[in-house]
């Protein structure tokens, strides 16, 4: 949500208001998951394969764990395979 927040306002596409009127519709519709130590650990695996930030990691490492499909992101390598399971798509191109 942070990550959809800090695009939004900073490349100007929505002003604060609307960003975190997007951000309260897609967190009413959304499970939130918490960082625990087995997401830590899973980034710090990622990190080292992938060559991504420690903070980009622990993003793939949740949607991995949490068995998700796909992963959306303006930083990360767009349509890359991520453990044969999730893909990156970049929703700004």
């Amino acid at each position: 949500m942070g990550e959809i927040y800090n695009v939004l306002v900073k490349k100007k596409f929505r002003t604060r208001p609307q960003a975190q009127e997007i951000i309260a519709q897609l967190v009413a519709g959304f499970d939130i998951l918490e960082v625990d130590a087995s997401k830590v650990l899973k980034a710090l695996e990622i990190n080292a394969r992938y060559q991504y930030s420690y903070w980009d990691s622990l993003l793939v490492a949740t949607a991995v764990q949490s068995d998700c499909s796909v992963l959306y992101s303006e930083d990360l390598q767009p349509n890359q395979l991520i453990e044969d399971k999730l893909r990156i798509i970049n929703p700004f191109i």
